[in-house]
Order: C-alpha cells, then sequence, then structure tokens
C-alpha cells in the first residue's frame, strides 16, 4: 500500500486549469517498506537513489517557483497597501468634518480629550498572574495630531489639550523621552497638572532611586521638573518624596497652586522641595496622608488642607491655629478628639469633610460659625452598638453651630442597618436652609429609604402634617450600598409623590399654604437587580420592571432630572 501521507497532489493555476510544475514522476514508498526492517537490496538502492536525484531536482524548481511567488505576493500587497492609503487620502479629502470651521473642531478635540483624565498617561496593569505587569501608554491628543497635517496644526495650536500628564515612575521599560517632549513642548505656556506614580510604593528598598526608581524612573522625574516653573497642579501619588528626589534639589514654582503627596510628607528642613514650595506665592492647596509636626509650609495662604494620619491631637490644633485663611478641611481618617482640648473657632471655613464615630467630640473644640459644606462619614466605635445611637456629638454639635448657613450635607452611614427612626433623626437636625442633601447608607431593610420620601413628600392642603422638612431643598440624593435592591413598587411610588409635590405646578397651586423650592434633581442608587443573587433575579426583575415604569410615567418639570439606577429620565 502507497504512502498516503507522502502523495503529492499537483498545484493548478486558477487561471488557466494548468499545473504549475510537472508532477513527481514515482510514486511514494509503500508503508510496508518504512515499517519493516529488513535494508534495501543493491538493485533497490541504486533505483531509490535515481529517484532521489530526480526529485531534489524537482524540490529545487519547488523552491524557485515558491520564491517566485512569494515575491509576486509581496509585490501586490505593496500595491494593495498603496491603493488602500490612496482611498483613505481621498475618503480623507472628501469627509465632511474638513469643512468644519477651525474653532468647532478644536471644540471637538476638547470634548474629545476631556472623556481621558489625562492628555497623557503612563500606567502599569497586572498581569494575570499577579507577579508581573504590562505598561499601557494612553495618549488621546497625540493621537488626534496623527490622523492628518491638518488636525495636527490644530492639535498643536490647542496647549491645553497636551497640558496634562500622569506618568508611572516604577521602574519604567524606558524613560518614555520623545512623548513627554511632544507634550511638554505642544503644551507650550500652558500651566501643567503633573501626577507622579509609584503604584507599587509598598515594595521598597533602601536605595529608591536606584532600585524602585531605576535609571528611567529617576530621568522621568527630573525630566518633569525641569518644567517646574509650568506646573500648577503635582501629585505624588505612593512617590517616595523623601527619598525619590535630591535633597538639595531646588525647583521655581510661580504658578503652583495645588500640591498632593498621598505618602508621608516628612521632609526635612534643609530639603530643596520644601524650600521650593515654602517660596510658591500662588500655593493654597496642600494634600497629605501625614504632616510631620517639623514641616515648615506657608499655612497662612493655605485656603485648602487634606490630612490623613496626625501625630497627635495639640499638634493638628496647633496646624488650625496658623491656617488662619483655611476655607475647606478634609480629615480622611477616623480619629477622636480628647475632651479637655482647647476649643479653636475656624471662621473662614466654608467647607468640612470628615470622618467620625459616635463617640467623637470633635466639634466641641472646633467651632465653624460660617460652614456652608458638611460631609461627614459616621460608624459605630464598636461593632455591638444600638443601630439608634448613630448620632456622633460630631454630627449634631456641627449641624447645630452652623443651622443658619449650611447649605449642603452629605451623610454616610457606615456598618449599620439603619432603621426608619434614623430618617426622622436626620431631618430634623438638618437647617432649614438646606439645599442639597445626599444620604448614603450601609443597608435598609427597616424602611429607612420609604420613611425618609415620606417625610420629604411635601403635605397638601388636606393633610394633619404641616411641616415642611428641608423646605428649600433642590438636589436630594440617596444610595443604598449593601442588601437587596429596593425596586418596589411601594417605593416607586413613593418617589413620584415626592418630586410631584415639590414640582412648581404643585408648590405654585399651594403657595398660600407652604414656602417650599421646587426640586432640580433626585437620583437614586437603590443597587441593581444584577448586584442580588442568581437565584433571586427573577423575581427582583419583575419588581424592577413595575418599578421603572412608575418612575417613567411620572410627569416632571421640564428643568427636573430623575435618576436611578435602573433607569434615566431627565
Amino acid at each position: 500500500m502507497e504512502n498516503t501521507a507522502s502523495t503529492i497532489t499537483p498545484t493548478v493555476c486558477p487561471t488557466y486549469n494548468k499545473s504549475l510544475l510537472p508532477p513527481p514522476s514515482f510514486p511514494g514508498l509503500e508503508l510496508a517498506l518504512l515499517r519493516s526492517n529488513i535494508p534495501p537490496s543493491s538493485t533497490e538502492r541504486r533505483h531509490m537513489c535515481q529517484i532521489l536525484e530526480i526529485e531534489k531536482d524537482q524540490l529545487k524548481l519547488y523552491g524557485e517557483e515558491l520564491d517566485c511567488r512569494v515575491g509576486i505576493a509581496k509585490k501586490l500587497r505593496e500595491e494593495r497597501s498603496c491603493l488602500e492609503r490612496r482611498i483613505r487620502e481621498r475618503e480623507s479629502w472628501l469627509a465632511g468634518i474638513r469643512r468644519l470651521p477651525v474653532e468647532i473642531l478644536t471644540e471637538i478635540f476638547s470634548i474629545f480629550c476631556s472623556m481621558y483624565d489625562h492628555a497623557l498617561a503612563i500606567y502599569n496593569l497586572d498581569d494575570e498572574d499577579r507577579d508581573k505587569y504590562y505598561t499601557v501608554v494612553s495618549d488621546p491628543t497625540l493621537a488626534l495630531s496623527q490622523v492628518s497635517h491638518h488636525w495636527r496644526q490644530v492639535a498643536v495650536s490647542c496647549p491645553h489639550l497636551w497640558s496634562s500628564i500622569d506618568v508611572e515612575v516604577r521602574r519604567p521599560v524606558c524613560d518614555y523621552g520623545g512623548i513627554l517632549a511632544a507634550y511638554l513642548e505642544n503644551s507650550a505656556s500652558h500651566p501643567l497638572q503633573i501626577r507622579i506614580c509609584d503604584s507599587r510604593s509598598w515594595i521598597t528598598c533602601l536605595d529608591y532611586r536606584r532600585f524602585d526608581l531605576g535609571a528611567n524612573g529617576v530621568s522621568i522625574v527630573e525630566t518633569i521638573l525641569l518644567h517646574s516653573a509650568r506646573i500648577q497642579v503635582l501629585t505624588f501619588d505612593g512617590f517616595r518624596i523623601r527619598y525619590g528626589i535630591l535633597r538639595h534639589s531646588q525647583y521655581a514654582f510661580p504658578l503652583l497652586r495645588e500640591f498632593t503627596a498621598t505618602t508621608e510628607f516628612d521632609l526635612p528642613g534643609h530639603s530643596g522641595l520644601l524650600k521650593s514650595l515654602n517660596e510658591a506665592p500662588l500655593l493654597n492647596t496642600f494634600s497629605t496622608k501625614h504632616l510631620d509636626d517639623s514641616v515648615v509650609l506657608p499655612y497662612s495662604r493655605l485656603t485648602s488642607l487634606t490630612l490623613g494620619d496626625m501625630t497627635s491631637i495639640n499638634s493638628f490644633y496647633g496646624l488650625l491655629q496658623k491656617c488662619s485663611n483655611l476655607r475647606k478641611l478634609v480629615i480622611n481618617r477616623y480619629f477622636r478628639i480628647e475632651r479637655d482640648a482647647q476649643p479653636i473657632e475656624l471662621p473662614s471655613l466654608r467647607t468640612l469633610s470628615i470622618r467620625t464615630d459616635v463617640q467623637a467630640n470633635l466639634p466641641r473644640q472646633i467651632k465653624f460659625p460660617n460652614l456652608r459644606i458638611f460631609v461627614v462619614v459616621i460608624r459605630p466605635w464598636s461593632l455591638d452598638e444600638e443601630e439608634h445611637e448613630w448620632r456622633s456629638p460630631a454630627f449634631r454639635f456641627i449641624l447645630q453651630s452652623c443651622s443658619s448657613t449650611l447649605r449642603r450635607l452629605s451623610l454616610t452611614l457606615t456598618r449599620r442597618t439603619v432603621t426608619s427612626l434614623t430618617a426622622s433623626q436626620v431631618l430634623e437636625l438638618v437647617s432649614t436652609q438646606l439645599s442639597y442633601l445626599q444620604i448614603r447608607v450601609s443597608r435598609d431593610t427597616t424602611g429607612f429609604t420609604e420613611e425618609l420620601l415620606s417625610l420629604l413628600t411635601v403635605p397638601n392642603s388636606a393633610e394633619n402634617r404641616t411641616t415642611v422638612f428641608v423646605p428649600e431643598l433642590r438636589q436630594l440624593r440617596v444610595t443604598v450600598l449593601h442588601g437587596e435592591p429596593l425596586h418596589t413598587e411601594k417605593v416607586a411610588n413613593l418617589i413620584v409623590d415626592m418630586i410631584m409635590s415639590r414640582s412648581k405646578k404643585r408648590l405654585l397651586d399651594n403657595r398660600i399654604s407652604v414656602a417650599a423650592s421646587a426640586l432640580a434633581i433626585a437620583f437614586f442608587d437603590l443597587r441593581h437587580p444584577s448586584a442580588a443573587g442568581d437565584g433571586e433575579m427573577g423575581g427582583i426583575q419583575d419588581k424592577s420592571c413595575r418599578f421603572l415604569e412608575i418612575i417613567n410615567a411620572a410627569p416632571l418639570d421640564p428643568d427636573m432630572s430623575l435618576r436611578t439606577l435602573v433607569g434615566l429620565r431627565t
């Protein structure tokens, strides 16, 4: 039997239906000969050698034919690519976008680039095995500039499209000198927004610059800081400033307004960077995880301060006393203040954001007579606390001390399940002048959201209740973080009743008995049905459909926006 694996079928030219090369003249060896261990006879050997010579000559012909065909195929591909390029060029020349004025094209570029956090972002993504990572480069502005010569001219004429840079400096594969130079050059004299990131800063060697950053990382940092005179916003995210920047390096920051360090800011007094920050005439926003007591900054010029860890309460008090013009204070770490701390008043403060617990005594020592925006996260001091003990002294006292000035309140209650009583407790404490209310709760299984909506509904003349909670409310946002989605028919009806009672038409009809502002925005994040378990999906989907039917049927004011996680109304 002939070996079918070695049988050759002649290749036929599709045009002329002829064989491209003459077929082999000899059949293949039988499988039985290959499987046996019997050597060929002398006659068979001579015959096989003759056949081999002929077939090797034929093999050369195949090689020559293939080289010819490969050359033809390569030439055809080149001609096809050339033709495709010409087609693209003609289509581009005929495209309607070429007729757009430069002003409109510039606006389109701006909108497109605004979809990205930065004009240039170089960052690392972890590989599947989590032990390795690969680098991603996002450069939307550069991509626009490469479409055509005209687009390049338009992009280069807009320096603000090149002025935001976010770069990873943990041992990058190269120094990205070319792309950095393009962005720094095309941003011209426009102020820069810079973020220097070390995404793996928890893995630190003794020689941070040499082993953690490497030559390429150091080169990137130094290249960017050479343009310090143009930097308006500077963020070091995970970057070890004390070890990553040479101690005696000094920079000029004439435009710097905002400085952020997500790690400890513990520079020695003779640090060149610290001296440069002190000499920055426009610096007014400072944010850090930890601020050492010995650090000297232009505190009197600061209008916004964000802190994480604090060495001690006394140092924190001393810091606040030096910030005489502070308008915004953010405290990102849960902490408590001793009851015997000295009182301090911050008359210039307009925005306060704190994390506290139900036992915190913060506000009895710090007073905010002109506070307008209050963001607070309250957690239990222990897991054994009752739900009704959520109202910390911090929360109560601040609301009471600024009842005439507070306009925006954002309240987050963590860990515990709120009750329906919590809704009335919140609304009884808030200012009647409040125009923005955001409430985020861990879970709602006891009717908190239903009670909140009922209380916020403006009563009509037929109801016994006359109290209007938060009469000046313009924006309401309610979020439930965990638990079963609240897309029930009852909740939907309560939402519609509440927003309709605060519509312009209803308030005009009741203007004799009710003095309130019309609601402009209502947002409800009651958890998407997909957040529930697979076994619950069927019933929840049915509820969501009915929920949306009721929401979508509500007649809204033309300028009112109602949003839910599973639907959108504007």
